[in-house]
């Protein structure tokens, strides 16, 4: 028996097939960006309530947290580029180009960081804690545009929430910050793992 397909049929599989490649492709975005969000949640939920409960251990929590953070986020790249050129390598694809182009983009994202506390300078600890914070948050947001609404629900709470802080918490805002802020990116980085 054989069996025959008219174009529209054809067509419809095709747009179904695009479909599921996409939310496979948006569930591994996902995958991957979740444990970044987990590692940096707990780092600013751990350095924010320091400062807040022990300022003069501000700086040292921190410098650790951005050690630690920075280290971690190095080794969790290299597994992931690792594991996705294994599978590009399978594919038949050169994923060189796309490597090259991730470092430099965080490169770039480092340099424009410095170069606007370069700019700005000085700002006292709650507007330098906002400034990177509202960044990142944006940064998520952007992402999300680009790879699934779930990173656009993150970047826009998180950026509620630091804006909250900042205007409405003058006692409590590294403590807020912590709690709402970085907690809130332990809390997204679970749920981007259970898709």
């Amino acid at each position: 028996m054989t069996m025959t397909m008219d174009r529209d049929e054809a067509e419809k599989a095709l747009a179904e097939i695009r479909d599921a490649r996409g939310r496979a492709d948006r569930a591994r975005s996902y995958a991957d960006a979740s444990p970044f969000f987990i590692l940096w949640g707990l780092i600013w939920l751990v350095a924010n309530v320091v400062t807040g409960l022990a300022p003069e251990l501000s700086g040292p929590a921190w410098l650790a947290g951005l050690a630690i953070g920075s280290v971690a986020t190095v080794w969790l790249s290299v597994r992931q580029a690792r594991r996705r050129g294994a599978q590009a390598l399978q594919e038949g694809r050169d994923m060189g180009e796309e490597g090259a182009r991730t470092g430099m983009t965080m490169g770039a994202i480092a340099l424009f960081l410095m170069a606007l506390f370069f700019v700005v300078w000085p700002l006292d600890a709650r507007q330098m804690n906002s400034a990177i914070s509202l960044f990142w948050a944006f940064a998520y947001l952007a992402a999300g545009i680009w790879l699934g609404w779930r990173l656009a629900a993150i970047g826009a709470a998180t950026a509620a929430a630091i804006l909250f802080g900042y205007f409405a918490l003058d006692a409590f805002y590294f403590i807020w910050m912590g709690l709402a802020a970085g907690g809130g990116l332990i809390a997204g980085g679970l749920w981007l793992r259970t898709i």
